[in-house]
């Protein structure tokens, strides 16, 4: 009886070592770029067991395509609830992001869902300024963002992109609040479909030259490096000539982020996501139309079919 179980446990414990190396194989093909055997090995992992890692490496792979980004969000939440993991979680906040979701990157770091234990982690500060920078809420700058000190590699470089988003976002600003920049819009410029009115002004008129500190936001800009440029590209649908890189090389240069190799996802608005409608189509004509029939009184078994003017027979 003991040797059973211990060649069970045994078992159970091979069946745990080896769903952790396919998920580890998941991640390192994933920061190859290889999605689909990236994919393959999540897959596998989860039929070993239905654990929160593998949920989330297969997740994570359908986050990155555009027409199944919202499922594997999801995916990614689930696993998120069920043990917690700060690298999960800076995947879902870039998401979160990427789809215009800042009240659910918000509540996603919030004290009351992460413990106040974990709220003050530099991992966690580094979301909170992106945040605060992004939504304009405090005057927090790319610098500020880059200070944050952290040992975590993944850490590491999603603050370098963090950061960069910061500085986009805050150049930005500065040119809706240019006079000039106002009088152009109000001419209804630029004329076409133009994803970033104010980076186009920026760059495309020449008058624009003339706002020294959006020349000099620009070119602190122009200044960081090259797969940080290449995210910004992709992020803002800023032209890839514009940042001094090349599209096509960024992808094969940098496969490892996650921001250059995900398809654009959809941009959704916070009352509308997860929101499916109750019919997808009308569905009246199955039904007969409704009338509501007279409440009459009928004396003797109410199980008897009376008509109206019958009430009043002796």
């Amino acid at each position: 009886m003991i040797r059973r179980a211990i060649f069970i446990v045994l078992i159970l414990l091979c069946f745990c070592s080896r769903q952790q190396d396919l998920i580890q194989e998941g991640e390192e093909y994933i920061k190859a770029g290889d999605v689909d055997r990236a994919m393959e090995r999540f897959e596998l992992a989860s039929r070993f067991a239905d654990t929160p890692e593998a949920q989330a490496g297969v997740g994570l792979v359908l986050s990155l395509k555009r027409m199944t980004s919202v499922t594997g969000l999801t995916m990614m939440e689930k696993a998120l609830s069920r043990k917690f993991d700060l690298d999960l979680l800076g995947r879902l906040f870039t998401l979160y992001l990427d789809m215009g979701l800042s009240d659910r990157a918000s509540a996603s770091i919030g004290a009351t869902r992460i413990g106040e234990d974990r709220y003050f982690l530099p991992e966690v500060e580094i979301l909170r300024k992106t945040l605060q920078c992004l939504n304009g809420t405090r005057d927090i700058d790319g610098d500020s963002i880059r200070a944050v000190k952290t040992e975590s590699v993944e850490y590491s470089s999603r603050r370098r992109s963090y950061a960069a988003r910061c500085d986009v976002a805050r150049l930005i600003r500065k040119i809706e609040g240019y006079y000039p920049y106002k009088l152009y819009r109000g001419r209804g410029q630029p004329v076409g479909d133009v994803r970033n009115p104010a980076i186009y002004y920026l760059l495309k008129e020449p008058e624009a030259q003339k706002f020294t500190d959006g020349v000099e936001a620009w070119q602190k800009i122009l200044g960081l490096k090259e797969i940080t440029r290449c995210e910004i590209s992709k992020i803002y649908a800023i032209p890839a000539d514009a940042l001094k890189v090349d599209a096509t090389v960024c992808r094969a240069k940098y496969p490892q982020s996650l921001v250059i190799l995900r398809e654009r996802p959809p941009e959704l608005k916070e009352e509308e996501f997860f929101h499916f409608p109750e019919k997808l189509f009308d569905d009246s004509q199955f039904y007969p139309e409704f009338h509501k029939l007279p409440e009459y009184y009928y004396p003797g078994s109410p199980t008897e079919d009376r008509s109206e003017d019958s009430r009043n027979d002796p």
